[in-house]
């Protein structure tokens, strides 16, 4: 991500939903695709999610791939060597938490926790770029939404 593009999006938790809420409708799921993702936000959020991502099944979390048929996967990096792992169902639903559609990526009950307890809503910004907000169902966590931005790579 440039400068620039970092610049355009809010810093702000509330800016960052609200952006997500006027953003279109989604309508499709990505055919196929190599998408890199970054974690945005307020720097305390930032420092708080990162724990999920540094440790466990999704250490060194990259991103995401989707294929054809639907299929989505989180690209990870081991040992200087790219995985793909932990599969994820994509769908067109209805946002959780207001109106529209979104491009809904949920774990299966299958995956190892914490993930079977994620999803992740996503809009595209006019740019191509998504953006995405994480809900936990966990306690203490299911009232914090976790933003984050996937560009194509």
């Amino acid at each position: 991500m440039t400068y620039a593009q970092a610049r355009a999006l809010p810093n702000t938790l509330g800016g960052i939903l609200d952006l997500f809420n006027s953003l279109p409708s989604c309508s499709q799921i990505p055919q196929t695709g190599r998408f890199l993702g970054e974690s945005i936000g307020p720097y305390w959020l930032i420092a708080m999610g990162l724990p999920l991502l540094k440790f466990g099944t999704l250490a060194g979390w990259k991103g995401k791939q989707f294929y054809e048929n639907g299929g989505v996967l989180n690209i990870v990096e081991r040992k200087k060597q790219e995985l793909e792992i932990v599969p994820i169902d994509a769908s067109i639903a209805p946002y959780s938490k207001g109106t529209g559609e979104v491009l809904l990526l949920s774990y299966p009950d299958s995956s190892p926790f914490p993930w079977n307890r994620v999803t992740d809503e996503l809009r595209q910004l006019p740019d191509g770029r998504y953006l995405g907000i994480t809900s936990i169902r966990l306690p203490l966590f299911s009232a914090l939404p976790y933003p984050f931005i996937l560009t194509q790579d």
